[in-house]
Order: structure tokens, then C-alpha cells, then sequence
């Protein structure tokens, strides 16, 4: 019969040379810059903050996979969990942070105040009209929070956010991407693209349905229903292997202008590295 008293104290055993293993890996290859050593890079505090899978998605496909470069998938695991302080768990959403009702249509969004995009409109002014924006200065003293939303698993918050039809569309680190009510601040959907997504999303009206654009760090482009987040097409505008999408979308006239930008620094620090070497043959 199996001894049951022993289970606990060797899962505790199994878990600590696990943390070890994941701390000795740290300090080969990764200490260097999350210790200070560069300025962009998260510090132990905020990796405290990250979740086991983000970090993990990182290491194996994501803006650290130089570093997890040849590492098992036990090793990936073990730091993962070592420099979060978590184990390996999906985060999930409780049922009352969802929304009760699908909420209204899309189609009133012309007439609401609305932040579409990075800069409003086609021309990047960045202007609110008075009669979209309703807040004069005088109002700005009396401003109070009303709801504030944690992108979870996430140190840090990199997309700005759209506001359209009393909807709210914003992309985050951890790769989803979310609809949440812009009175209440509870999710109408969730979505996973393949990478995470920085750029602002651009809500537009095509074929009679209303569908977020937007683009995430892997260079791809997404079309999703706006009012469900189910997807519609997914393509990859850049094939460069460091090519990444930071800008907004633009919709003009039946056509979807995609900006594609690069991550070229984060490997040139490192010339022998599998990533600047597969970024110098794409060159040739």
C-alpha cells in the first residue's frame, strides 16, 4: 500500500529543486539585463507580477526566445515559474466580470463619443470636438475613478485603448485582446491572437458588419467581429523574422492600410545569436 504520508514532503522537494533549477537558469541567462543591466528590461519585481505563461510564451516564441534558446521544455517551465514566484495555472475570468447582456449595437457608435484608432480620425489629428468629447476644462478638477480593469498575468500595459460605441477594445502583453463596456468596465469578449498586440485597434464598418483591426508583434493582421471577437482573417503583412506591428491600422475607402515596424535592436546586442543570424540571411 502506498504511503501517503510521504506525497506531501516530496512534492514540496520536487517544487524547490524546481524554484533552484529555475533560479540558476536566471542567473545564466537572464540576470544580466533583468537586474538592471538594461533599462527596458522588466525587473525581478515585475516579473513577480507576470504570470508563469506569459513569461514561458516568451521564452519559447515570443521577445526572449534567444534567451530560452536551446533550453528543455522542463527548463522553460522551471524558470518560468522560478522568476514569477507562480505555478503554472491559466488565469481565468470569474463570471461576474463578464458582461450580462451582449450589449447594444455598434451601429449608434457614429453618434456617440468615440477615441477610434491612434489618432480619431484618417488625418492623426488627435482631436476630440467639443460636442464628441462633452468635458470642458473646468470639469478636469472634479474627475473621479469609476472603474479600473488588470490586465492579468501582465507587468505592464502597452496598447491605447479604442473607444467606440460605448465599447472599449484594447490589446495587451499577455496576448488577448478585450472588449469591455465603457460605463462598467465588465468584458464583453476575449480574444487570443498569436502574439501580443500593442497597436490600437481600429473599429470600421465592412460588408455591412462591424470588425476591429489590428495587428500584433509578430507581424500579423487581424480582422475580428466586433461584437463577438470571432475572427475573420489573419495574415502576416511582413515575413522578416524580427518584423513586428506597433501602429494602428487605417481603413480608407474599402482598403486596410497595415504599418509594419521592426525589433532588429534586441538581437543585434548579440551578432551569433540564431535570431540576428536568420535576420542577416533575410537581408541577403
Amino acid at each position: 500500500m502506498r504511503n501517503l504520508s510521504l506525497c506531501a514532503p516530496l512534492l514540496a522537494l520536487a517544487a524547490s529543486l524546481s524554484a533552484q533549477d529555475g533560479g540558476a537558469l536566471y542567473r545564466q541567462r537572464c540576470a544580466s539585463c533583468h537586474d538592471g543591466g538594461v533599462g527596458r528590461a522588466p525587473q525581478p519585481a515585475a516579473l513577480k507580477q507576470m504570470s508563469p505563461e506569459n513569461v514561458q510564451f516568451a521564452l519559447i516564441s515570443g521577445a526572449m526566445t534567444m534567451q530560452g534558446y536551446g533550453l528543455t521544455q522542463a527548463e522553460i517551465r522551471a524558470v518560468s515559474q522560478s522568476v514569477t514566484g507562480k505555478v503554472m495555472a491559466k488565469e481565468a475570468f470569474a463570471k461576474e466580470a463578464y458582461c450580462r447582456d451582449a450589449g447594444p449595437p455598434l451601429d449608434q457608435a457614429l453618434t456617440q463619443p468615440r477615441w477610434n484608432g491612434w489618432g480619431v480620425d484618417a488625418s492623426n489629428q488627435r482631436f476630440q470636438p467639443a460636442t464628441m468629447a462633452q468635458l470642458s476644462a473646468g470639469d478636469v478638477p472634479r474627475l473621479k475613478l469609476k472603474w479600473a480593469f488588470g490586465f492579468p498575468g501582465d507587468a505592464r500595459a502597452f496598447a491605447q485603448p479604442t473607444v467606440v460605441g460605448g465599447r472599449i477594445f484594447v490589446g495587451s502583453a499577455g496576448r488577448r485582446v478585450y472588449s469591455l463596456n465603457a460605463s462598467t468596465g465588465c468584458i464583453y469578449w476575449v480574444m487570443e491572437p498569436d502574439y501580443a498586440v500593442r497597436s490600437a485597434i481600429t473599429i470600421g464598418q465592412q460588408d455591412g458588419r462591424w470588425t476591429a483591426y489590428f495587428g500584433d508583434q509578430h507581424a500579423n493582421a487581424y480582422a475580428v467581429d466586433a461584437m463577438t471577437g470571432n475572427i475573420y482573417w489573419k495574415t502576416r503583412v511582413n515575413y522578416h523574422p524580427m518584423a513586428v506591428i506597433t501602429g494602428a491600422p487605417t481603413l480608407f475607402e474599402g482598403r486596410l492600410y497595415v504599418p509594419a515596424s521592426s525589433a532588429e535592436e534586441v538581437v543585434g546586442a548579440d551578432a551569433n545569436s540564431a535570431a540576428a543570424s536568420s535576420a542577416e540571411a533575410f537581408r541577403r
